[in-house]
């Protein structure tokens, strides 16, 4: 079995072969392993890299519960560079905050997004104050004192996170589709034959098919390997498996990834699809064909499709975020010995380009009108951009009867925003492109790509 440094070394090699494309400096990758080292130690890493042995095994989705697993076992997926390389960004900016390690031990728990966005915002804050103020962790330990610490202008601002997600409905679909993959994807990867499996289930997706669907998917993969004719089996839950041959008649995957985001490419009722399968070589032929802009052949030996109805009932995008702001201001406290105020960042699942400002900026306030020690809020939604990285959209709204008295922290969120679409969050360089050179770009090399290879995962439809 390879050590956890082997492992790690091997990712470098290959997730190297983007290091120009993704405008990274020489060096930058092996720096970001070292940090996810120190961080997070040999022996958790080691448990989310690929066996030796099982070339092919892999996680197959980017599960929101344990992403990083994704990450570091697909270095040749430009998302899962980029998206490693940030984590140890952000992480790095506070390797020597002793509160660190505890925030740390619950990304390791199932609970990584919401302490990535703590640190994602905290190391943000911290790149914008420059010398006009001080920042920290906050320990766990401390119930509602906040997540990171602002000392400026005289005063304490205890800064406390929250993630807005999908509603439980949706949340529980997507978690439910991506066990079936996993399942499908650990299930045939050493089968012989190619297949499309076909899942249809008649109504939301539920905990509670999944038992159903596997036990469908045990009858049919079986008697498909076996003849290699198509298998179908149905339950009174109103679910039904088909496994058939895989071919070039084979319908395709309903959607690609453009600019970061799940594309529907073709009509289709399908909700989810994925393709699975390997090149057939070792990584480090992988990278030399890359290398010689050549393809490396990669064969998809299972393509999953899921049908199933999407949530009716999403919940209101503004009674949702002001009911989060309003229960956050009552969770975290503050002395009234001191000038301290809290102030609250909330990460949101809407694209806020497609939010009514004004009545967005009006609940807001009025969820925080009963605070006086409440500063305000900044709303943040994660996007990609062209650059190849991920940025957040920020909507700051202030609360007219906090505390006015910390201007150089307010002029801090200014110089954030501006650092947000201009400061590459990876290396904290300024952008060399402009954005419209940038997407001229990624058009171009996303074009090559497709070239060279398919991807192997493709995300769902929202």
């Amino acid at each position: 079995m390879n050590t956890c440094a082997e492992s790690l070394y091997e990712w470098i090699r290959v997730a190297s072969e983007a290091r120009e494309r993704l405008d990274l400096p020489p060096g930058a990758i092996e720096s970001a392993v070292s940090v996810l080292q120190k961080a997070f130690g040999d022996e958790y890493l080691q448990t989310l890299l690929p066996s030796e042995g099982e070339p092919r095994k892999r996680i197959v989705t980017a599960r929101e519960d344990q992403p990083l697993g994704y990450w570091l076992s697909g270095p040749g997926i430009d998302s899962s560079v980029v998206q490693a390389l940030e984590t140890a960004a952000v992480i790095e900016s506070f390797l020597t905050d002793p509160c660190l390690p505890r925030k740390i031990e619950r990304m390791k728990t199932h609970s990584f997004w919401p302490f990535f966005h703590e640190l994602a915002m905290a190391s943000r804050v911290k790149r914008s104050l420059d010398s006009s103020g001080q920042i920290a962790l906050s320990a766990e330990e401390d119930k509602n004192n906040g997540d990171f610490i602002v000392k400026i202008d005289g005063g304490c601002i205890l800064c406390e996170c929250a993630r807005l997600t999908h509603t439980p409905h949706a949340q529980e679909g997507e978690r439910v589709t991506q066990d079936i993959f996993d399942y499908i994807g650990d299930k045939v990867r050493n089968l012989e034959r190619r297949r499309c499996v076909k899942i249809r289930v008649n109504s939301e997706l539920s905990h509670s098919h999944f038992n159903v669907v596997i036990a469908l998917l045990k009858r049919t993969l079986e008697k498909y390997e076996r003849t290699g004719e198509t298998a179908m089996a149905s339950s009174q839950q109103g679910v039904e498996v088909a496994v058939e041959p895989l071919n070039e008649r084979t319908e395709p995957i309903p959607s690609t990834l453009i600019d970061g985001k799940a594309a529907e490419v073709v009509s289709t009722d399908w909700t989810n699809g994925v393709s699975i399968g390997y090149a057939g070589v070792e990584s480090a032929e992988v990278s030399r064909m890359f290398r010689a802009g050549t393809s490396y052949g990669y064969r998809e030996h299972t393509r999953v499709l899921i049908h199933y109805t999407l949530p009716s009932d999403l919940g209101d995008p503004y009674a949702r975020l002001s009911a989060k702001i309003k229960r956050k201001v009552s969770q975290t406290k503050t002395s009234t010995a001191e000038k301290t105020v809290k102030f609250l960042w909330i990460d949101s699942p809407y694209d806020l380009r497609s939010f009514d400002h004004d009545a967005l900026q009006k609940d807001a306030v009025e969820a925080m009108r009963s605070s006086r020690h409440t500063l305000g809020v900044m709303i943040t939604y994660r996007d990609g951009n062209p650059h190849f990285r991920h940025n957040y959209s920020l909507f700051g709204i202030f609360n007219r009867n906090g505390i006015p008295d910390f201007p150089k922290f307010i002029a801090s969120l200014d110089v954030l925003r501006q650092n947000e679409i201009s400061i590459d969050p990876i290396t904290g360089w300024k952008y060399h492109r402009t954005w419209e050179e940038a997407a001229a770009r990624s058009e171009r090399e996303i074009a090559e790509l497709e070239r060279l290879r398919r991807p192997n995962i493709v995300p769902g439809l929202r």
